[in-house]
């Protein structure tokens, strides 16, 4: 691409390797755990996001899947740390355009026919972000990626999750709007 210098391609490269082998977790450090045996990152890497050329993104993602050194399982664990990381603080999640990374990793999934890693991604994440639907903070994103999800999966049990849900939302917001 255009403007992408081999060190940088190298450094995203690393910086995706490393992703899809961290193990998403939902209790989130603002620093890096400095003891732990298993890598983890900080809010911090969200500051990397808008300096990354999405057509470098598209060339890496299609090279390290060609190579072997990306798989389906691999990126959706990637997408999965990344939809964790929705309740970062606004500083970080303002830099990139959060749901548009979200969305696009997951349409990679579906231009390698990796729906299957996909399914489960969707199934592991849909209620954690139907309940960020109840934070004033991550309402939008999580919001933009459930509309993904749901155009894409046709399962009516992923739509029945979110009208299960929809009761509880329309209270806290009717909560919301009496605190206005």
């Amino acid at each position: 691409p255009n403007g992408v210098t081999p060190v940088q391609l190298q450094s995203i490269e690393y910086l995706f390797n490393v992703m899809s082998n961290t193990k998403p977790s939902r209790t989130h450090l603002p620093t890096h755990v400095i003891n732990s045996k298993t890598p983890t990152f900080s809010f911090e890497i969200f500051y990397l996001f808008p300096r990354i050329q999405l057509d470098a993104v598209d060339m890496i993602l299609k090279d390290m899947f060609s190579d072997g050194r990306l798989n389906g399982e691999r990126l959706s664990i990637m997408i999965k740390y990344l939809i964790e990381l929705i309740d970062a603080p606004i500083q970080f999640i303002q830099y990139i355009s959060y749901e548009t990374w979200i969305i696009g990793l997951c349409m990679t999934l579906v231009s390698f026919n990796q729906h299957e890693y996909l399914i489960k991604l969707l199934d592991e994440t849909t209620l954690f972000l139907i309940d960020h639907l109840f934070n004033i903070q991550t309402f939008d994103n999580a919001f933009q990626i459930l509309f993904w999800f749901i155009q894409y999966d046709k399962r009516i049990q992923t739509f029945r999750l979110l009208l299960d849900r929809l009761p509880n939302l329309f209270e806290q917001l009717k909560i919301l709007n009496n605190e206005d």
